[in-house]
């Protein structure tokens, strides 16, 4: 559930679950947590950039992204399946606004993409 409320940039549903001790420590198929989905929902819509509906995304979703380092902070530069943190994934799409959200929780802005040989 946690993934789903996250993914739709609802932070009231997240709140919730958290409340309950929802844990949103668990990773999708893909191999993202809920925070990543936050992160990818953005670039991920198929809403237009120029909308209302694409603005009141983007501000919900990096209020999400604020809430749960808010109560975890020293998860923030946790790494998804592929070792991208979640500033890896923000910068790839160029959200200018989420990774200046991720530096503020304390992203580490040098940190390299682990690859396995």
């Amino acid at each position: 559930p946690s993934h789903c409320a996250t993914l739709n940039g609802n932070i009231d549903c997240l709140k919730q679950l958290t409340k309950y001790n929802a844990n949103i420590w668990i990773k999708n198929k893909r191999g993202d947590y809920p925070v990543h989905e936050a992160v990818n929902a953005i670039s991920l819509s198929k809403v237009h950039h120029d909308t209302d509906e694409y603005l009141q995304l983007q501000t919900e979703c990096c209020d999400i992204v604020r809430y749960i380092f808010k109560l975890y902070p020293k998860k923030v530069n946790i790494r998804n399946g592929e070792n991208r943190t979640s500033l890896h994934l923000a910068a790839s799409v160029g959200d200018i606004a989420m990774c200046k959200i991720l530096i503020e929780c304390g992203a580490r802005v040098n940190s390299f993409i682990q690859t396995t040989a």
